[in-house]
């Protein structure tokens, strides 16, 4: 046994390089949960406290006024609809995307009768095999939503086009509705005003329905948007909704917009759709019943005061036809309106097609070498 004088010595030393351990990890921790080392982009938040909004620290920029401009265009996420065999549409689709810098999720589409009998929903026996595969499909959208805590998304089908300016086009549109005090029902809260470019007080907003019934034609803002359509390039109904609901005279330069609240919109070419408005779609469609093709069931909702939303006249996005049977995944009848680039101002498909499909370099090597001095691209 060591002496005494050995064992204190040893103890002293030995509680010594404790209490730095004990320090040492107290200050280790204190510098991990109260600061954030210089250069790191972390935001932290109280205990049992939840980020408001998910788009906020992830795809916005700094200012509100910027986040339509973004490559999300001031949404949590942009989803689009398409089934796995039209890989056709899902090319065009990234093509688009990328032309006009905005970043996509695909979300499969559902095969009718792949649904199983025991997962139907409650008078879904009277509609098509693709009207419940369409269902679905949406369905698992708003899922998608309420399960990753995402505070707003626009959800959009696989064909269909927008316009080249869409990022100016969405800012103006994020412009007006934040300036709104026409249509809310209640004043924009704190957060709304920091954090949400289109306004959090409604369920969905329809930015491409293709047929709209107003029911409340006396409340509306008309916008200025040098982007919106010449009367020329909209289809007659569209441009005659100004007059039919509003007693608005198109313009035949365009630049005008209409918002709205939605009475009944139908198609589902383009929405977006809040946290609670994706609450409310799963819970009134499906878990309580289906009794008609989706879109229709969704103007429903508005038209009983279901769900609380706005539409935008003319539509931004827009429908992308060919007039064949390729325009449909619910049936084999060809398109009987619409067409390429209709009722849009700048179609970026058409941008698209002509930037990347009408170049000639041989053409442009050809005139350099005949003396033109200057390498010519044709645009």
């Amino acid at each position: 046994m060591a002496p005494s004088h050995i064992l204190y010595k040893r103890g002293f030393w030995l509680g010594l390089a404790f209490t730095y351990t004990v320090f040492v990890v107290f200050i280790c921790s204190a510098v991990m949960y109260t600061g954030t080392p210089k250069g790191v982009n972390h935001t932290t938040f109280a205990p049992q406290e939840k980020p408001v909004f998910s788009y906020f620290t992830e795809n916005s920029l700094d200012d509100i006024k910027d986040m339509p401009r973004n490559a999300t265009l001031g949404f949590g996420e942009i989803m689009y609809i398409s089934m796995p065999n039209r890989t056709d549409r899902q090319d065009a689709m990234n093509l688009l995307a990328s032309y006009t810098e905005i970043s996509l999720t695909q979300i499969s589409g559902v095969v009718g009768e792949m649904v199983s009998e025991k997962a139907r929903p409650v008078g879904s026996k009277s509609i098509k095999n693709g009207e419940l595969g369409c269902w679905r499909a949406h369905a698992n959208a708003w899922r998608h939503m309420i399960r990753s805590n995402i505070e707003t998304a626009l959800i959009l089908e696989d064909d269909i086009d927008w316009d080249v300016n869409i990022k100016d086009i969405m800012s103006t549109l994020s412009l007006t509705m934040r300036g709104n005090t026409t249509l809310r029902l209640e004043p924009p809260t704190a957060q709304e005003e920091t954090a949400a470019p289109y306004g959090l007080d409604w369920d969905l907003l329809w930015i491409g329905a293709c047929f709209h019934k107003v029911k409340d034609p006396e409340n509306y803002i008309l916008y200025d948007d040098p982007h919106a359509p010449r009367k020329d390039q909209t289809r007659y109904r569209d441009s005659e909704y100004f007059m039919k609901f509003f007693n608005v005279t198109y313009p035949v330069q365009g630049g005008k917009r209409i918002i709205s609240h939605a009475g009944s919109p139908a198609c589902t070419m383009g929405y977006a759709v809040t946290k609670k408005g994706a609450q409310k779609l799963l819970f009134h469609i499906g878990h309580s019943g289906l009794y008609s093709p989706i879109d229709l069931t969704m103007g429903g909702l508005h038209r009983k005061g279901k769900l609380w939303g706005y539409e935008v006249h003319p539509q931004i996005v827009t429908e992308w036809h060919t007039g064949s049977v390729r325009d449909s995944d619910i049936s084999d009848r060809g398109s009987v309106e619409g067409g390429p680039g209709v009722n849009m101002r700048n179609s970026a498909r058409k941008a698209m097609e002509k930037d990347l499909k009408d170049r000639d370099y041989w053409e442009a090597l050809r005139q350099r070498k005949l003396g033109s001095g200057t390498l010519t691209i044709p645009q």
